[in-house]
């Protein structure tokens, strides 16, 4: 398995509540009404890449990780338990 990582990038981002997208798409929108009252928030952001060899690694092991990987990733205070 392979790890790439970037530096840390600033950022702004919509400040949503818990279980919604960070992300505005305006193509997703079509015909429905817009709200203009966004709360934004700064944040810092890293582009993870991994990769992993198939020949090498069981593929249901590696999804298996990558899928932790998200999950703590997304919720960073779990990974101190």
């Amino acid at each position: 398995m392979t790890l790439h990582y970037t530096q840390p990038q600033h950022d702004v981002v919509i400040d949503a509540p818990t279980g919604q997208s960070l992300y505005f798409d305006i193509n997703s929108l079509g015909d429905a009404p817009v709200s203009y009252d966004l709360k934004l928030k700064p944040v810092q952001r890293i582009k993870l890449s991994v990769t992993f060899d198939g020949s090498r690694v069981d593929e249901v092991q590696a999804v298996k990780f990558l899928s932790k990987l998200q999950t703590y990733l997304n919720d960073p205070e779990s990974m101190l338990l």
